[in-house]
């Protein structure tokens, strides 16, 4: 069974840029999956935010 969620929780999450709590209210799976990534002298963190049939949403961070 799908979870819905509703236009202003789901614009307030994507405000927040908190993707956790908007893929887990549409009933995406929480993941604990990190990982890094370095593009030339540039490294990246890779953190799942949520998984769903084999499909991940990694949110990404780059080394200041």
């Amino acid at each position: 069974m799908e979870k819905s969620i509703n236009k202003t929780k789901f614009y307030d999450l994507i405000r927040q840029a908190d993707f956790i709590n908007l893929f887990n209210e549409m009933g995406w799976n929480n993941l604990k999956d990190e990982r890094k990534i370095k593009v030339g002298d540039v490294s990246f963190k890779m953190k799942c935010v949520a998984e769903k049939a084999g499909f991940r949403i990694y949110e990404c961070e780059g080394d200041e």
